[in-house]
């Protein structure tokens, strides 16, 4: 998802099959990712591009 996402776009992770924590725990591992928002049922990430 990373390669293909344009500068600033967004992506959402829906709370599903994985619980919160362990998408966190993905998400920060990856370094690809920032989170800029936590809401109630999902995660709004922000692509890293170096």
């Amino acid at each position: 998802m990373n390669r293909i996402i344009k500068q600033g776009g967004k992506l959402y992770i829906e709370d599903g099959h994985q619980s919160r924590e362990e998408s966190l725990k993905k998400i920060k591992e990856s370094s690809l990712w920032e989170i800029e928002a936590k809401k109630d049922t999902y995660l709004i990430c922000k692509a890293v591009k170096y």
